[in-house]
């Protein structure tokens, strides 16, 4: 386990904080209070330490740790072929179909998708026989595949 301590200042009318996130545990420092309190006994302001733990839980299972664009499969490919791709936070992700000489001949995906592994089937119609190139453009970043498709 982890733990991180941080300052967290609270006006005494506002109401206690709440957890939010059930993997979230907001724990006063009940000992950095302690200590803090014979350092300065004629202090009458209060410590507000909290330690905070954080831990993956039910819901940080089976989420991707990172970014990537997978092979598609089969390849090469006659009729339909499918790109598996990961995301690990909720975003934008646009995947496009490139020819060889780089003019782009579909968008797949461009729109936000939640945190999680992806795939989605392409099936080429009015394209002929070819290498092409699946980009994929997420997170700030961009990953790319060889894809052959076979008439």
């Amino acid at each position: 386990n982890t733990f991180y301590s941080f300052n967290l200042s609270q006006l005494k009318a506002k109401s206690p904080i709440n957890n939010t996130v059930e993997n979230f545990q907001l724990i006063k420092n009940e000992s950095s209070t302690l200590q803090a309190k014979s350092q300065n006994k004629n202090s009458s302001s209060e410590d507000n330490r909290f330690i905070i733990h954080i831990s993956p839980g039910a819901d940080g299972t089976g989420v991707p740790n990172e970014y990537s664009l997978g092979k598609n499969y089969p390849n090469p490919f006659s009729a339909q072929t499918t790109i598996e791709y990961n995301t690990p936070v909720e975003g934008e992700v646009q995947i496009h179909i490139y020819d060889i000489l780089g003019r782009k001949v579909k968008t797949i995906v461009n729109e936000r998708q939640a945190a999680d592994y992806h795939d989605i089937k392409w099936s080429p119609t009015q394209l002929a026989s070819g290498v092409y190139i699946v980009v994929m453009r997420a997170g700030g970043k961009q990953f790319s595949k060889k894809l052959t498709f076979i008439k």
